[in-house]
């Protein structure tokens, strides 16, 4: 089946430490617990395409984000692809 000898480079980090490294990135979050809470439903893996559109143009490795950007924009954009996503599954 699956390889087993398979080695992640990167360690896995709690959800505090998630949030204090999209702070470092630049992103606005208001309210810790919303935003831990978002990432335990949601994840910080599924979320992360959505920083894309909110990064500086220049910026090809995505790591700082516009200074206008908040968590909850980010997760806004998700719900909504999401319910969109449902909507033309729907009308199949």
């Amino acid at each position: 089946m699956f390889p087993s000898k398979i080695k992640f480079t990167k360690p896995p980090i709690g959800f505090d430490e998630q949030i204090a490294l999209l702070e470092r990135r630049g992103i606005r979050i208001t309210d810790l617990e919303r935003a831990k809470q978002a990432l335990k439903v949601i994840g910080y893996y599924r979320l992360s395409g959505y920083f894309r559109y909110f990064t500086k143009p220049d910026d090809a490795a995505r790591e700082h984000l516009k200074s206008a950007a908040s968590f909850d924009d980010v997760v806004a954009l998700y719900v909504f692809e999401r319910r969109m996503r449902a909507l033309l599954m729907d009308a199949r």
